[in-house]
Formats: C-alpha cells, structure tokens, sequence
C-alpha cells in the first residue's frame, strides 16, 4: 500500500486549542509534537466534554503481545480512528513514546492487517503540552466533518480540531492550538485517569466513557445542529464499573 506521508504526523501537535469552537488556522506546525496520532479539533474548553478513545484496533489483533511492537516498555494507551479517506490511523504509547501506522481497510469494511504501514516513531511525550506521563489518548470523525483528538497526561486533559481534505485525510497544518488542561478531577470517581474513549453511535449520539481507579463511567451526549458534540445537554454519568 502507499503510505501516507508521516511528516505532517510529527509536526503537527505541541501548541493549544484556545477553546473556540471554530477551527483556527496554526501557523506554528512544525514545533507541534504528536500523540501517536497527530493532532487537532475545535473545541469547547467546557470541562464536561471528556474525549474518549475509538475502540482500540489491531495491536492484539495483529501484533500478540507488546513484546512483538516497536519501543520498550509497558503499554500506556492505545488508540485509532478511520479516516474518511478510508484508512485506519493507530496509535499506541509505551515508556512515554508514541508510535502510528496507516492501515487500509478490506472491501468488508475491516482492517487490511497484511497490508499495514510499518510503525512510525518513536515520538517523546515532551512534544506535547502538560506535564507527566501519557495516560489515554482519544480521536473520533465528529458529524461536522472535523477530527477531535485529545489525550491525558498527568491526570489533565489537552484537546484540540483538524479540518479534512478533500482527499479525506486531515488537514493537520490547519488543526486548531491545542486547549487545556482540564484536571481529573472535574470527573466522577476517584483515583488516576487509566482510560479514556469516544465513540459515535448509529442513533446519532456520542458514547463518552472513562477508567480511573479501577472504576469505569459512561454517558451519552448529542450533537449540535454544526455536527459538534453538545457537552451542555450531555447525559448524566453513569457508573461506576467494576472489571
């Protein structure tokens, strides 16, 4: 398969989303650092809208075990989101470095695994803003066309907006600055963030959920007439639960 060119990738992510909800264009792309996967969204700096990872993808899948996957150290996060180009972007982080491949999906709709891209990386959690180590990191397609990215280090949550190509893969030299941080403790339960997800669901809503603690919470959250999450209407948080 042709890879997609992955220079964008680590250029794109170290500034901050100033909390428009509108994106706005960056001229500072190439000191921006990367999450695994690059960044960008328009965001609300409303402390509600907790980003959630799209369900992880092919690292147990295709690989087995974090022995057989580039870097070294224990696993932190793992994350993924198909592009509308229809190629699957995956991410993971081990020993506070981000690694990312490109993978094109099957006519059935499912993960091309032999015909991945190699792993790209390492990139060094200092590339982004906060402080601590890598924690979750989240991406998902919103209606309105854009991606919204977010990641938690340190127990605070960074997010910012990409804007998409024609070609459909994001447009990360327009992604917004990224927004934050927004501390953990502005969630229910108690304990570090272990896990975060996002995922759009076929009635039209967003399913948000988080681990800390060992405990797990989850809510629904509609959007908006422009295709973005409405966090002042999102449902109540459910949980805990238990493993």
């Amino acid at each position: 398969m042709t890879r997609l060119v992955v220079a964008p990738f680590l250029a794109a992510l170290a500034a901050g989303c100033p909390g428009a909800r509108s994106p706005q264009p960056r001229t500072d792309a190439a000191s921006h650092g990367t999450l695994g996967f690059p960044d960008g969204v328009t965001c609300s700096t409303d402390a509600s809208g907790l980003e959630a990872g799209v369900p992880e993808t092919g690292l147990t899948t295709d690989q087995g075990t974090s022995a057989s996957l580039p870097g070294s150290g224990s696993m932190q996060a793992l994350g993924g989101f198909v592009m509308p180009s229809g190629q699957l972007l995956e991410t993971f982080w081990r020993n506070d470095q981000g690694w990312y491949r490109i993978v094109p999906l099957l006519t059935d709709g499912t993960p091309d695994w032999s015909n991945a891209s190699a792993w790209d990386g390492p990139e060094d959690v200092a590339a982004l803003p906060g402080s601590g180590s890598m924690q979750a990191v989240s991406g998902f397609m919103m209606p309105s066309g854009q991606l919204f990215e977010s990641f938690w280090r340190g127990d605070q949550r960074w997010y910012c907006i990409v804007p998409i190509l024609p070609g459909g893969t994001p447009d990360w030299s327009s992604a917004t600055a990224w927004s934050g941080p927004t501390d953990l403790s502005s969630f229910p339960g108690s304990g570090s963030m272990q896990g975060s997800r996002h995922l759009v669901l076929p009635n039209g809503q967003l399913f948000q959920s988080l681990w800390r603690g060992d405990q797990g919470w989850d809510r629904t959250i509609p959007f908006l007439p422009d295709g973005t999450p409405d966090w002042s209407n999102a449902g109540a948080w459910v949980g805990p639960r238990v493993p």
